[in-house]
């Protein structure tokens, strides 16, 4: 989570990096714009945002016989990155509607 004190450096002025590059004051606006790029990657590929801000990681996780979670694969991409994946999708549903 990318967060710094805000200019006079008082505690509840942190400034949240939302994945467009601009910040805000407010948690929820943070949170609210991290999701939607996180349920959309998570839809389109399968796999599992295991973190994010300021990179985006992706894990495929699988069930072990033991009950436990493992990390089959990860990689991790740059929201530019996923915002180019998201809006080709987009375009490839569009013209399919076509």
């Amino acid at each position: 989570m990318s967060k710094h004190a805000g200019t006079n450096g008082a505690p509840g002025l942190e400034n949240w990096r939302l994945p467009s590059g601009r910040w805000t004051r407010s948690f929820s606006v943070y949170r609210r714009e991290w999701r939607k790029i996180i349920k959309s990657l998570e839809r389109a590929t399968g796999f599992t945002v295991t973190s994010y801000d300021p990179m985006i990681s992706l894990s495929k996780l699988v069930k072990l016989p033991n009950g436990k979670t493992d990390y089959q694969s990860s990689v991790q991409i740059t929201v530019a990155f996923a915002q180019a994946i998201l809006d080709a999708l987009k375009r490839t549903e569009e013209n399919a509607i076509e």
